[in-house]
């Protein structure tokens, strides 16, 4: 999952996980990913959710967030998310939706469903437990404005805008690709309705399993 992709779904387990500051807990589950504008390498920032209680308190809404992105980058391997997503199309297309397309797709249906239902505030507060993983106060309050400027505008020009303004956003080919796509789609509304329609069902799927996963690590 994407940036908004995480948030989205945190929205959607916040009543299960018994979130008491959605702030912190939606900005936590987009947290690991601070290293796309760090020099933080992915395996400081994604440790193995069994060390994760070396970080925080278990029963933290920063754990719980944390722990959702986590065990959403490992569960949807596992799952088949991908794999499922692309059933779903003409066979066809099937062989030219490949994993970063299908990622783009999911992105802009959880934009879309984020923009109607929730407004988000981050919570942009250096916590101690971030030097943790190596991060820096300027670093989590750079990337929280970055994520706020697009929830607080669902628009491809913020979208960019925020890419360029920073170096390592706007020098990762692979987020220039995610770019290029997402703004493809957006532009052409009968591919938009086309794509992001088939995502429903096999999201809300996914988000079922993963609720029963969570309940199980968590809460017994």
């Amino acid at each position: 999952m994407l940036f908004i992709s995480h948030i989205y779904t945190a929205t959607r387990l916040q009543k299960q996980l018994k979130i008491q500051r959605g702030d912190v807990y939606c900005f936590a589950s987009v947290l690991p990913d601070i290293r796309y504008v760090t020099n933080l390498e992915r395996k400081r920032t994604h440790v193995q959710l069994e060390s994760l209680q070396k970080y925080f308190r278990s029963d933290s809404d920063l754990y719980k967030g944390y722990y959702l992105h986590l065990l959403i980058d490992e569960y949807m391997g596992q799952w088949g998310f991908h794999e499922r997503l692309r059933a779903q199309y003409p066979k066809m297309l099937q062989s030219l939706l490949k994993p970063i397309l299908l990622n783009v797709i999911l992105e802009l249906y959880a934009w879309e469903h984020l923009n109607k239902t929730h407004r988000i505030r981050l919570n942009a507060t250096y916590f101690p437990e971030y030097r943790k993983f190596g991060m820096k106060q300027a670093e989590v309050e750079r990337y929280a404005s970055y994520i706020q400027a697009m929830l607080d505008d669902f628009s491809i020009e913020t979208a960019t805008q925020v890419i360029l303004s920073d170096p390592k956003l706007a020098d990762n080919k692979k987020v220039a690709k995610y770019k290029q796509i997402g703004s493809l789609i957006l532009n052409f509304a009968p591919l938009k309705w086309y794509l992001l329609g088939k995502v429903h069902h096999i999201y809300n799927l996914f988000v079922k399993d993963l609720e029963r996963r969570i309940v199980s690590d968590i809460f017994t």
